[in-house]
């Protein structure tokens, strides 16, 4: 058996109320926060399979991004499909002035209204479509082209 060398002291009611109270002084109290989180409480469906709130934020979570993936899919082949036009409606317009240049030097050319013709159409200009090929017809009457364009165009 061990000697003890010193003899403790029973602790004294008093002494082991100021050591609590000095224990309580230096310690720092914890910060709560208020909670704000919310959550979707459990549901359980008719085959007994509960869905939590989680799994509820998720599935239409998922279903947002889906979307957002289709419409970005949308606007990317719209804005293609739009490049396209505009390109085609320069290319139109340049060949255009090109033959309307040719007119202007040899007025009695058929073919070049003809081609202005053509050209009008493609771009929805019908009127201006129209007094071409009758320049057209004016100036050669038995261009069966001129005259099927013509009749397609409804005169």
């Amino acid at each position: 058996m061990k000697k003890q060398l010193f003899k403790k002291s029973p602790p004294n009611k008093e002494q082991h109320a100021q050591k609590q109270e000095g224990k309580k002084k230096g310690q720092k109290r914890a910060i709560k926060f208020p909670s704000i989180y919310r959550f979707i409480p459990e549901l359980v469906t008719k085959s007994g399979v509960i869905i939590d709130g989680k799994t509820i934020i998720g599935f239409v979570s998922g279903c947002v991004l889906l979307l957002i993936v289709m419409q970005l899919v949308d606007v990317r082949e719209n804005y293609f499909a739009l490049k396209q036009v505009q390109f085609d409606r320069t290319h139109v317009l340049a060949e255009t002035l090109y033959w309307q240049k040719i007119i202007q030097k040899y007025p009695s050319y058929r073919d070049a209204y003809f081609r202005l013709a053509v050209l009008a159409n493609s771009i929805g200009e019908k009127d201006q479509a129209r007094a071409y090929l009758l320049k057209t017809i004016e100036l050669d009457p038995t261009f069966e082209k001129g005259k099927e364009m013509l009749q397609r165009l409804g005169d």
